[in-house]
């Protein structure tokens, strides 16, 4: 039985397993809680193939038993603890499904150290073998890590009405949040790269962040020219659209009494959370570029100084084996580990000119489904595989603007599916990085062209065109100042 909890979020993630599980590896989702990758020595690596999650079922008991958990923490701490779920997770290893019994418990910040988390966890232990007598005799260990919330929708999706918002939010935001413009309650997206921005010196830099222009619409498909909007328009991190939904799933959690405790924090985690992250700066409007008609759709979010100089980590690559065997397989082969990891140095972001782009998609020969793999991060369907398919000379995407048809032609690269089980991107991605296997910026999402999953393509926008905007606008005035690009 393990313990695990964070100094910033400060969370309790107790894990009952026997040593005959597959143990789990630090940067794997637990919960809607993504772990940063630190190591610790009884933490051994195995490759998982598949995670499995369920609410822990102790049928006309499960109240009772929930119960029985909040008051064995509060025998140790009275009154820390804001909520505690029991759920029972596991992975499929070797096509035998091993499971095991995995807690959750969140607690007030700076309110517990190591040595009461000894006594809960005892405490829990003891409690939860009164239910399962064949945990007993599983040893305890304890561990100290720091857990950042993810801050997309893609966290495991668990039952309906138990899917609180422990995955919901995180401070600093990080690419692939759910992004939209405050008091908009109709559209969301997702957050894509963050844009430095310096002077030649590199002296007082500035954080940006990007989207879609069509996501954070002021109503007008006029473009947003920096310093001439009318006011100040409030960028958020989750999107009101989503904020709203996750809210109403934490109030119909009053209706049950034996959660009235717990709805009541989550209620007050959506309230009190401050959502706002930057202001919206310029957006280009839905327009095709000078540089041979590429499609831009884009907007730049104006970072807050805090959010800023504490960006959270972005979009993860995979690792150099799993790359390999990416590229000799037609199935799946990551695993959600190798998505997650965060052991890769941060990096000045390269990315990959439109000639680049050109060249990989050249073969005579190329049939669908045989294009380089690419990546992405997006607030609908997280992280995903696709391969480049081709270059469209000439698309029209048209869109919803203030009630009124807005439509654009231009060129766009064509990401089809990596296979027949998921989709490269759905409504909502919009706006998201998509990467290569190098951490090399191709693009972002700016549209999706329905079909099948077999045959349904994602529209996405080169990074050339999309930085000549960029550069176009933080340089008006300042020809000296510089425009670096960086995944964070």
């Amino acid at each position: 039985m393990e313990l695990i909890f964070g100094s910033t979020e400060d969370e309790f993630l107790v894990r009952f397993a026997s040593k005959r599980t597959p143990a789990l590896r630090a940067g794997d989702i637990i919960m809607g809680t993504t772990m940063p990758r630190i190591t610790f020595p009884f933490i051994r690596g195995a490759e998982l193939d598949e995670l499995i999650i369920s609410h822990f079922d102790c049928g006309d008991e499960d109240g009772t038993f929930r119960g029985d958990l909040r008051q064995a923490v509060d025998r140790v701490k009275p009154g820390v603890f804001t909520s505690v779920c029991a759920w029972r997770i596991g992975y499929m290893n070797d096509h035998v499904r091993q499971a095991e019994v995995t807690l959750l418990v969140t607690v007030s910040p700076n309110s517990t150290t190591r040595e009461d988390a000894t006594q809960i966890i005892t405490q829990l232990r003891a409690t939860i073998i009164g239910y399962d007598n064949r945990l007993a005799g599983i040893a305890v260990e304890v561990a100290e890590m720091e857990i950042l919330l993810a801050a997309n929708h893609q966290n495991p999706k668990l039952l309906a009405h138990r899917d609180v918002m422990l995955g919901s939010y995180a401070r600093p935001a990080v690419v692939g949040s759910s992004i939209g413009l405050g008091g908009d309650r109709m559209n969301t997206g997702t957050m894509g790269a963050i844009v430095r921005a310096s002077t030649a010196n590199g002296l007082d830099p500035k954080y940006f962040a990007t989207t879609c222009s069509h996501v954070l619409s002021v109503g007008t498909e006029a473009p947003v020219v920096p310093g001439k909007a009318a006011r100040a328009h409030t960028v958020v991190c989750p999107s009101d659209k989503d904020n709203l939904g996750w809210f109403i799933q934490a109030v119909n959690l009053l209706k049950c009494d034996a959660e009235d405790t717990e709805a009541a924090a989550d209620r007050r985690l959506a309230v009190q959370h401050r959502r706002p992250v930057g202001t919206l700066f310029a957006s280009s409007g839905l327009r095709s570029s000078a540089d041979h008609g590429w499609i831009v759709d884009l907007a730049l979010v104006k970072l807050d100084a805090a959010v800023g100089t504490s960006i959270g980590a972005a979009c993860n690559i995979p690792s150099p084996e799993s790359r390999e065997k990416f590229k000799h397989s037609n199935a799946t082969a990551y695993t959600l580990a190798d998505l997650k990891q965060r052991d890769w140095q941060r990096r000045r972001g390269r990315y990959l000119t439109t000639a680049e782009i050109t060249a990989s998609l050249s073969k005579e020969t190329m049939q669908r489904g045989e294009g380089p793999c690419v990546f992405k991060v997006g607030r609908t369907t997280g992280h995903t595989a696709g391969r480049l398919h081709c270059i469209y000379p000439s698309v029209t995407i048209p869109h919803i603007i203030d009630q009124s048809k807005l439509e654009v032609k231009g060129k766009a690269i064509a990401v089809c599916n990596h296979d027949s089980r998921r989709v490269f991107a759905e409504c909502g991605d919009s706006g998201a990085l998509v990467v290569n296997g190098h951490a090399e910026g191709v693009g972002m999402v700016i549209a999706m062209n329905y079909g099948s999953v077999a045959n349904g393509t994602t529209l996405v926008s080169p990074f050339g065109p999309l930085l000549d905007y960029v550069k176009d606008v933080l340089t008006c005035g300042n020809p000296e100042a510089e425009v670096d690009i960086e995944y964070l």
